[in-house]
């Protein structure tokens, strides 16, 4: 349990980090941290014009039992997004200032990057699968999409927008915005917010 905790405190700390820098300068952008500049620049240079990803971080939960639907699943995801203001962060070079900022970007149904699939039938195709959201290019810096979720149905059916057992949600995340001290409390705050059934309005 205590590691728990301290997993939760690390991603508690990161929030407050960014959110303390908002709070001073009164607004919604503020400097890159010295690890989100290092990271933005080693991609820009190296990965800019490439297919690749080089900083995927990916988290696949596979149902054992039970069903998940997927439209609670996107809500609980943007209830997440809402609490953690990180998750749905640009970063991107100022020209004004000549330095790398980042800007809380508004919260909707755009603020992460989603794909649905189904017919993937055997443990081949799901690695595969896995192995594709590892090393291929989902998110936007420019535009604060560093989060992606992936639902897939091992059943051609589509199940009336349910997962069923041994369906997958796949979440990934930019390294610029996330790390493995930061899995734990995101499945926690998931869970509990996909619980409550949050309904969001525009």
């Amino acid at each position: 349990m205590s590691f728990f905790v301290n997993q939760r405190a690390l991603l508690a700390k990161k929030n407050h980090q960014v959110a303390s820098t908002f709070k001073i300068s009164g607004q919604t952008q503020a400097i890159a941290s010295y690890a989100q500049q290092r990271l933005w620049l080693h991609e820009q240079f190296s990965f800019r014009d490439s297919d690749l990803a080089m900083y995927n971080l990916i988290i696949p939960i596979i149902i054992k039992r039970g069903s998940l639907s997927i439209e609670h699943i996107r809500s609980a995801l943007l209830s997440v997004l809402k609490q953690n203001t990180i998750l749905r962060t640009a970063i991107r070079f100022n020209e004004e200032s000549g330095q790398i900022d980042q800007y809380i970007q508004p919260l909707s149904e755009q603020s992460y990057s989603f794909e649905h699939t189904n017919g993937v039938f055997t443990p081949e195709q799901l690695d595969h699968l896995l192995t594709a959201e590892s090393i291929t290019k989902h998110f936007n810096l420019d535009k604060g999409i560093v989060v992606r979720c992936h639902v897939v149905q091992r059943s051609d059916d589509t199940g009336g927008g349910l997962l069923k057992q041994n369906d997958t949600i796949v979440f990934a995340f930019h390294h610029i915005v996330f790390d493995n001290s930061s899995v734990t409390p995101f499945i926690e705050d998931f869970v509990k917010a996909y619980q409550h059934r949050e309904s969001f309005f525009y």
